[in-house]
């Protein structure tokens, strides 16, 4: 019994939870090498980095190029095209190589394209350079990001039983970081910068890209390029999308985002110029985000893994309608009839709808993707379930900025706001007649621990 309470008090000391740590990493480094490390911790930091520019586009767009939020979000889907074709860097990468490497060549390309791109934006006004270049910059990073996915396939087959897991939490973990990190710095800068040199300021990012690209280990190959092998990759790809198991899972997760509008932009414009929000508030909303990804992560996997794809998918759409009419009274400044900030509010409101959404459609959507693709083509069809993820989000987005235009929404007149965001609540329903479409069973294995993949999703929605 004294054993007992003394292994039950040691749990709650800070040195248990060092050794620990302390373990893990020794684990990590023995098994995968500080060098792999380090290179996956820089180019998934980079990633979550860029939100230290997102907010400093829409501000950008706002007030130095005077444009209204509906042009600012159609602009925002073609910003990311990058991030629709996936797949085909992959295909690419591995089968054609740039003087002799599948590697380091693709990742130095991508990293001085975008370090060009983004520092290009200090020299012009012009609005349909800028948006080029914020095309080139997002380039570069999904091209080092898949290069990043290319090497963390690799190197988790060095541990078959718990190497995948252990390296995509260590990138998640880094990307989040960077992500948190990035918005902070984000808010900061902004408060003293013009945001053109704030969005300039994200060739940081492919410039650390750049730097570990030198650390990779690779040798050259002699073999020829092989269009062939692309081909039969392609037509192996083609096959597996046929099959109902595949595609009908594809077409409700293209269809659960697409069907709702997304105002990111317009909110913005909205909390700006209507509320008064400086950047440094607009960042904080931002951080909320990242945060409820751990609340978003527990609940799932403590109370809701063994949920059917259906039912917690289901479940998910209809608690995102009813958080909507947080945005509602949001919009109507419902809170100041109970005398309650708008700040406050705003991060309620953002708390409980970040948690419901990664709890109840992210994760899900996850381990969906995950269980579904084939063996012999999961990389390159995992890639395509993020890519179909990222253009859905990219249509929802395109149709909230159609939609703000037509209620004749501006940067100063927001009096049909609360009208798009009754439609943005009603519409997340849409999607369940559609839960058909999603594979019935529930997870057998109660003891199972879902991992965390890293999954892209450059749109905060």
């Amino acid at each position: 019994m004294e054993n007992s309470n003394l292994k039950k008090v040691n749990k709650f000391n800070p040195i248990y939870y060092t050794h620990n740590i302390r373990d893990w990493w020794n684990y990590m480094t023995s098994t995968f090498g500080f060098n792999s490390l380090f290179i996956l911790a820089m180019v998934y930091w980079s990633q979550g980095l860029r939100q230290f520019g997102v907010l400093a586009s829409t501000l950008y767009y706002m007030d130095d190029l005077k444009l209204d939020p509906a042009t600012a979000q159609i602009i925002r889907t073609f910003t990311f095209t990058a991030w629709y074709i996936k797949p085909v860097y992959g295909m690419f990468s591995d089968n054609i190589p740039i003087f002799g490497y599948r590697r380091i060549a693709y990742m130095i390309l991508a990293s001085l394209l975008g370090i060009s791109a983004y520092l290009s934006i200090l020299f012009t006004a012009n609005l349909y350079w800028v948006v080029f270049a914020l095309i080139l910059g997002e380039f570069g990073q999904a091209i080092s990001d898949v290069i990043a996915d290319a090497i963390m396939v690799e190197e988790s087959r060095k541990d078959p039983v718990g190497g995948s897991g252990s390296l995509q939490s260590f990138c998640w973990i880094t990307l989040s970081f960077g992500g948190f990190l990035g918005s902070i710095l984000g808010g900061l800068c902004l408060s003293y910068l013009n945001p053109k040199y704030v969005i300039a300021s994200q060739a940081i990012c492919p410039f650390l890209c750049l730097l570990v690209s030198v650390r990779l280990d690779e040798e050259p190959v002699s073999d020829p390029i092989s269009f062939q092998a692309i081909s039969s990759r392609m037509c192996i790809l083609w096959d597996a999308c046929r099959k109902p198991s595949i595609y009908k899972p594809l077409i409700f997760i293209f269809l659960s985002n697409a069907l709702s509008p997304s105002f990111y932009e317009l909110m913005l414009y909205f909390m700006k110029n209507e509320l008064g929000f400086s950047p440094m508030l607009l960042s904080t909303l931002n951080i909320v985000g990242y945060i409820t990804l751990g609340f978003g992560g527990f609940a799932y996997n403590r109370f809701f893994k063994l949920w059917s794809f259906p039912k917690i998918l289901g479940t998910g759409q209809v608690l995102s309608c009813i958080c909507g009419i947080f945005d509602i009274l949001f919009v109507l400044k419902a809170y100041e009839y109970i005398h309650f900030s708008a700040v406050a509010f705003a991060v309620s409101g953002d708390t409980l709808s970040g948690i419901i959404s990664f709890t109840f459609k992210s994760m899900p959507l996850m381990v969906l993707s995950g269980k579904l693709c084939p063996e012999g083509v999961e990389a390159t069809l995992f890639a395509l379930f993020a890519s179909i993820s990222n253009f859905s989000y990219a249509v929802s987005i395109f149709f909230g900025g159609m939609l703000t235009q037509w209620f004749r929404i501006s940067a100063t007149n927001f009096d049909l706001i609360w009208i798009l965001m009754a439609i943005r609540a009603l519409t997340k329903l849409l999607p369940l007649p559609f839960l058909g479409l999603l594979p019935q069973e529930e997870t057998k294995n109660e003891d199972e621990i879902i991992e965390l993949e890293v999954l892209d999703e450059p749109f905060t929605v």
